[in-house]
């Protein structure tokens, strides 16, 4: 038989009774192989572009948390510092214009979703002041976020009395709290206002 009719024999499917090449088996092991990679390549995608976008979220609300605390810090800085303590603490018996008059120590921050714990508000407006007793400013608390002690009343001592009715500095720390998913996330910051 001649080299063309045996090709010829063999590319109709004719000598389908014989023995497969190494070839031939070779092809299905390659395909396999390649299968894999394909596979291991388009899941290595999806966890990136998954992330991508899981991260995109989170920047936005991060965003959205950085905004709302930075436009807090600017109300602040903006009302007359010897209200600002009254305005903005947890008490309404002291607020400047009659009780429950001021905006108080909390607020919202539009877009993030607050957690179960907060009452529907992201954020929060912390000064020095001992638990229980959110109308009195204090000089000698200890907080590292707040940097105080501090002399809020700038008379040279820190003591251990109520500073409300005559601080000129006052730290403040703006907190935006909020659920991102199963997680809680939180944003600071803080500044002192001082005395213009």
């Amino acid at each position: 038989m001649s080299s063309l009719a045996f090709r010829t024999r063999h590319a109709i499917g004719l000598d389908a009774g014989k023995k497969s090449s190494p070839r031939q088996g070779g092809s299905l092991v390659e395909l396999v192989v390649s299968m894999a990679v394909i596979l291991v390549g388009v899941l290595a995608f999806s966890r990136a572009l998954t992330e991508s976008l899981a991260l995109g979220a989170r920047n936005r609300e991060t965003a959205l948390a950085t905004a709302a605390a930075q436009g807090v810090v600017e109300q602040l800085y903006a009302a007359d510092i010897t209200r600002v303590f009254a305005l903005y603490n947890d008490d309404p018996d002291d607020d400047p214009d009659g009780t429950g008059s001021a905006p108080g120590a909390s607020f919202v921050a539009a877009g993030l979703e607050p957690r179960a714990q907060d009452g529907g508000k992201q954020g929060r407006i912390l000064f020095p002041v001992v638990a229980g007793n959110p109308a009195e400013l204090r000089e000698d608390l200890v907080d590292s976020k707040l940097r105080t002690p501090l002399d809020l009343d700038l008379d040279g001592a820190v003591d251990g009395g109520d500073h409300s009715a005559n601080y000129r500095l006052l730290p403040v720390l703006v907190r935006v709290a909020w659920q991102d998913g199963t997680a809680q996330r939180e944003l600071e910051v803080a500044t002192i206002l001082g005395a213009r």
